[in-house]
């Protein structure tokens, strides 16, 4: 099979108080022509750092250092000079954003932009560019590729940027794709289309395709290669389909045994520690690691030939120890989880015929000419220390519902009952706190920690204030060290619980968490669902879960509302819904 991208010895560091931070340490890998390989891990592992590379796109404080390439089409792309990387970006190796809102410029129409590319590589006149923009459109499956030629990227759906993006990316007829994280952000649905049209692309024009991912199934899928990263190294190397036969490193096994914690429904999930540390030698895992010893501690661990399509960096392999471990992964699809007893409690709330209706508005004047309906007459009910999930694609009316709890839509309801005592919406508002997907946009960068948790705190006096934001962060494992930290300073998995944290100053019965654990690697993501557990069961928390995740709402969820059009077509105890919906496998 012929090699279009060989990577050797990449590491990239960072300078911190006079001395280099190894960001990456010695990466060495290749992608065949027209496969894809799959690079899994934790949040500050190193894949985008290490896709960033290989698209010369690295941020200007950091540094590659001594002894690393990057071989593509003959040639080295970190000695590579700046105009001939230009050249290679989009025409030969193109980049597939997380969130495709920030790949556009928003004050450019699409068409522009497409326009732009082609105007850069190609001599094609204006009417060819123009048909050739079209004909991209149409092909990843725009329904009205005239119209959205012309529309601005905040008019157009998270799964039509997704779309968009890559019609501009299909203009350059790339021989490379690194797609990072592409389905994250967008429901089960519209992940599945994109997931099977860069599929289908891949095969039509042959393309190598570098797929970062945190979703174990969609590795599973979509692969050819695994490499899995831990704290800047790779530890794992493996052909798909040899890596789910039994994952080597007791790192990767975590990673696949927390996958089949969720599905299982059971009552914890195997986590680890915040914190990845380098240790000055030997093995970065054994710190969290159940078979370390002295010797993996001290000694620098090579990387082993399991066959030839499988390596680990573990001396459980090299025969320097006599015992190898058993496997960590269990059988944990077989176990029978006892559902939840029905709540003894009576309802904390229920909404009645809750309505949410949008405005359409035309002319110079902004006539109201007709009406959206979002939500249509949907009823539901919150128990203390339970849990609701909303599960739906996009457009299904989840965020519209969530809105409107907040006053943050248009909103209509026949009856609002707390405790059995009816009320009006402003007065349910200080009854309940949001959390969003993205905590980094949730939190003001400008503000510190302390000052993020103020904002939520009733208390009077400021030593009872410094009190209680204390008991939040250590209610969510974090200690008051962080106080005068900013939101940039942390990882995604620490901001979430900042705004965890922020949500528990205000004392509120109700959380509303909409899609809260979407952007979190895997075992990140089980610490996040542990501690809302943990923190529901101590306060009596009600959650209101919107998710697309069908492994965090079995987790998670007591009772499941599948919402679409607007209202909730199948709603019931989780073991019912689940039997009958979720997907089966990984």
């Amino acid at each position: 099979m012929e090699t279009i991208l060989n990577v050797q010895h990449l590491s990239i560091g960072k300078q911190d108080n006079e001395q280099t931070v190894l960001l990456t340490e010695k990466l060495s890998f290749s992608l065949e022509k027209g496969k894809t390989l799959a690079l899994l891990g934790r949040s500050g592992s190193g894949k985008t750092l290490t896709a960033l590379a290989i698209a010369g796109l690295l941020p200007a404080n950091l540094a590659y250092l001594q002894g690393g390439t990057i071989h593509f089409d003959g040639m080295n792309l970190l000695d590579a000079p700046e105009y001939k990387l230009q050249e290679l970006r989009a025409a030969r190796i193109a980049y597939l954003f997380q969130e495709p809102g920030t790949a556009f410029n928003p004050i450019m129409s699409l068409g522009q932009q497409m326009d732009e590319l082609l105007r850069v590589h190609t001599a094609l006149k204006k009417k060819e560019r123009q048909k050739r923009c079209l004909n991209a459109l149409k092909e990843v499956g725009l329904s009205d590729p005239k119209r959205c030629y012309q529309l601005y990227p905040h008019q157009l759906s998270g799964g039509m940027k997704q779309r968009a993006l890559l019609a501009l990316i299909l203009l350059g007829n790339p021989e490379i794709l690194i797609a990072d994280e592409p389905t994250s952000a967008l429901d089960p649905e519209n992940q599945a289309i994109i997931l099977k049209l860069i599929q289908s692309l891949q095969v039509k024009m042959n393309l190598s395709l570098i797929l970062i991912t945190h979703d174990i199934a969609v590795a599973r899928r979509y692969s050819d290669h695994i490499a899995v990263l831990y704290s800047g190294q790779m530890i794992e190397f493996s052909e798909t389909a040899l890596f789910f036969k039994g994952p080597k490193h007791p790192y990767s096994e975590l990673l696949l045994q927390s996958q089949l914690e969720m599905r299982s429904g059971g009552s914890r999930l195997t986590t680890l520690k915040d914190e990845e540390h380098q240790a000055l030698s030997g093995c970065y895992f054994s710190k969290q690691c159940q078979h370390s010893t002295i010797f993996c501690q001290t000694h620098s661990v090579p990387m082993v030939a399991l066959s030839q399509d499988h390596e680990v960096r573990c001396f459980l392999y090299t025969g320097d120890l006599k015992t190898k471990q058993e496997k960590l992964r269990s059988d944990l699809m077989s176990q029978s989880v006892a559902a939840k007893p029905s709540s003894s409690l009576p309802p904390l709330l229920r909404i009645m015929d809750l309505t949410v209706s949008y405005p359409i508005q035309k002319g110079m004047f902004r006539r109201t000419v007709g009406q959206v309906c979002a939500v249509r007459g949907v009823d539901f009910t919150l128990f203390p220390e339970k849990t609701l999930a909303i599960v739906g694609h996009s457009g299904s009316g989840k965020s519209s519902l969530a809105k409107a709890l907040f006053g943050l839509a248009p909103q209509k309801t026949r009856s609002i009952l707390w405790n059995d005592q009816s009320i009006r919406m402003p007065y349910l508002l200080g009854k309940m706190q949001l959390i969003f997907q993205d905590p980094a946009a949730a939190l003001d960068p400008r503000m510190t920690v302390e000052q993020l948790l103020k904002e939520n705190n009733p208390a009077t006096f400021k030593a009872e204030a410094r009190q209680r934001i204390k008991q939040a962060l250590t209610k969510v494992g974090l200690d008051d060290t962080i106080l005068m930290r900013y939101p940039h300073e942390f990882s995604g998995g620490q901001r979430q619980r900042i705004c965890i944290a922020r949500a528990l100053m205000s004392q509120s019965k109700i959380w509303v968490l909409d899609e809260a654990t979407s952007a979190l690697d895997t075992l990140v993501k089980a610490q996040i669902l542990n501690l809302l557990k943990d923190l529901q069961a101590e306060f009596q928390l009600s959650y209101l879960f919107i998710s697309h995740d069908w492994d965090a709402i079995a987790f998670m969820a007591d009772e499941i509302a599948l919402m679409k059009d607007g209202i909730f077509i199948r709603r019931g105890a989780k073991a019912d819904i689940l039997n009958q919906l979720m997907p089966q496998g990984l």
